[in-house]
């Protein structure tokens, strides 16, 4: 159950609710503990996924979702520190929060929250987020950003694994995508969301030839071209820019007409 800390009763109340799904994220330009600026929307333009943490160092479901290390395992995995295709960020939701406390040292803090934690921390006062937007309903709030249209698209404090989370992402944001078949182990696109120029990489068990179409949700093919692949990791060059801001499907056809297909969103 999220915390919601209310100046009304002054307590603390447990709750089950979700982020405000479906608002666009207001833009933000904030400083982390270590000095480093952030501005959202900068990251949204350029395509990237953007995961908020909004958490209180004394929130107790925070801290047991802080606790399972999802967000650090992104982090490394398609976050700052592995694809670059996401930016984690943790917000301090209470702005009477200190940095002392932040690793475990005075207010009612439950723990050392920056040992093992790699991304970011911001921690300001006054607040300049609103929590009426991105923690509408306490803390947690672990809100998914996507960049095509700037709109939260969920809250994934309640997920129980680093896998579930980065399904939810591929759902909206279709990252990569398991191959089917035996010729081909992985197939994926980056950058994903792309504004025109972007990379298919195929994992490939033998040297074969394929065809790659790039076919609208009504199934037209708008481009199409044939590739020897080679075994083992292959990165193809795709040029977008002649279409117009959508989603497409990239499908990868092998000589024995198996298809792997994979979605790519065009921006603006």
């Amino acid at each position: 159950m999220k915390k919601i800390f209310t100046l009304v009763l002054g307590v603390c109340l447990s709750i089950g609710a979700s982020a405000q799904i479906g608002a666009v994220a207001p833009d933000f330009t904030v400083t982390d503990i270590d000095g480093n600026s952030h501005t959202l929307y900068e990251y949204l333009d350029d395509g990237k996924v953007v995961i908020l943490d909004v958490s209180a160092v004394w929130c107790g479901p925070c801290w047991n979702f802080h606790q399972g290390h999802y967000l650090e395992e992104l982090y490394h995995d398609i976050g700052q520190g592995g694809t670059n295709q996401a930016v984690i960020l943790f917000y301090e939701g209470d702005a009477n929060t200190d940095n002392a406390s932040l690793s475990g040292n005075g207010g009612g803090s439950l723990g050392d929250w920056l040992d093992g934690t790699s991304y970011p921390f911001i921690n300001e006062s006054p607040l300049s987020l609103s929590m009426s937007v991105y923690a509408p309903e306490g803390f947690p709030t672990v809100n998914i950003i996507n960049p095509a249209d700037k709109k939260i698209v969920a809250d994934v404090w309640n997920y129980t694994s680093t896998a579930s989370i980065k399904d939810l992402v591929d759902d909206y944001f279709l990252l990569s995508t398991e191959a089917n078949g035996e010729l081909f182990s992985e197939v994926s696109v980056y950058p994903n969301p792309t504004q025109g120029a972007t990379t298919l990489n195929i994992s490939s068990a033998k040297d074969s030839k394929v065809s790659v179409e790039i076919v609208n949700l009504t199934g037209q093919t708008l481009l199409a071209n044939n590739y020897n692949v080679v075994a083992g990791t292959n990165n193809i060059a795709l040029d977008l820019s002649t279409l117009s801001a959508g989603q497409y499907i990239a499908n990868i056809r092998d000589e024995e007409n198996n298809i792997t297909s994979v979605r790519v969103q065009l921006l603006d």
